[in-house]
């Protein structure tokens, strides 16, 4: 026969750790979005500013052919190669 109590605690083990897990995810979720908000909310000129300023400069590398390229660093070697007047 087997032993039904010894999987019963495993099972429930691996339960409390997965439900721990996701209430951490739960939790810090919030807190990220509480975060973000309390700064929004406190000043939404300044918050508006830097996204602006950000949406501008990706706007302008976009503008001029700039290209994000994923490099796998450990057998390539890159070189600037952005020319500058």
């Amino acid at each position: 026969m087997r032993d039904f109590d010894r999987r019963f605690n495993r099972m429930r083990s691996i339960f409390w750790i997965m439900f721990g897990f996701a209430a951490i995810l739960v939790l810090a979720t919030w807190l990220v979005v509480g975060t973000i908000g309390v700064k929004v909310f406190s000043d939404p000129e300044g918050t508006a500013e830097k996204a602006g300023e950000v949406a501008r400069s990706w706007k302008d590398s976009f503008n001029k052919g700039y290209k994000v390229v994923p490099v796998d660093e450990s057998d390539t070697l890159v070189i600037d190669t952005l020319n500058v007047k």
